[in-house]
């Protein structure tokens, strides 16, 4: 919105939602015909998905809560089944998640 019309970036009225109306609606439409125009867009979505997905589900949660008790100075006071759970999460369930659904798309992508 702001390289089209920088005028109209904080502004009210009709021009300004008429031109967040044009923007939207092109980049909707870049968008499917990107995802049309590739034959094999939803296979390279699952490899996106497979390297991003489990990052954000699987590891950055249990990353971030250690690094914030650490920081905290709580991390002493994390009783250790939490910390061993913690640590499953990061060391197990991500890399199995991670390596599995990259196999899966990759796979798909070679079939």
């Amino acid at each position: 919105h702001e390289f089209f019309s920088p005028k109209t970036l904080h502004a009210k009225g009709a021009k300004p939602a008429l031109v967040h109306l044009g923007v939207t609606s092109g980049i909707l439409i870049l968008g499917y015909l990107v995802a049309n125009l590739i034959p094999f867009f939803s296979d390279m979505q699952g490899v996106i998905s497979a390297f991003a997905a489990s990052f954000v589900v699987f590891a950055f949660p249990a990353y971030f809560y250690v690094q914030a008790a650490r920081k905290a100075n709580d991390w002493g006071e994390v009783p250790w089944y939490e910390k061993a759970y913690l640590g499953f999460i990061i060391f197990v369930v991500f890399p199995i998640c991670f390596f599995v659904g990259l196999a899966s798309s990759i796979s798909a992508i070679a079939s």
